[in-house]
């Protein structure tokens, strides 16, 4: 499910002629993109992909991070939050 949703979109970074936009571990996923505006639609992909399995992402517990000196703060948002 989260594969599908997440291989619709541009959002990524290229590594070895492969567009990458998360890396999965156990019951967490780290997006990677290359501006805050992709960032924000895969958040909202992610967001809105498992409602229908009951799932949500905790608000509380998500964090972001900026890489580079293009972006040094990433106003994500989420279910009308501003993400840490």
């Amino acid at each position: 499910m989260m594969k599908e949703t997440l291989k619709e979109t541009d959002a990524g970074v290229d590594i070895s002629c492969q567009r990458v936009n998360n890396l999965r571990f156990a019951d967490d996923i780290d997006l990677i993109a290359e501006s805050p505006k992709q960032l924000q639609k895969l958040t909202v992909k992610i967001n809105n992909s498992p409602k229908h399995f009951g799932l949500k992402i905790n608000v509380n517990k998500t964090k972001t991070t900026a890489i580079g000196r293009k972006h040094t703060e990433l106003p994500i948002d989420l279910v009308n939050e501003e993400l840490e």
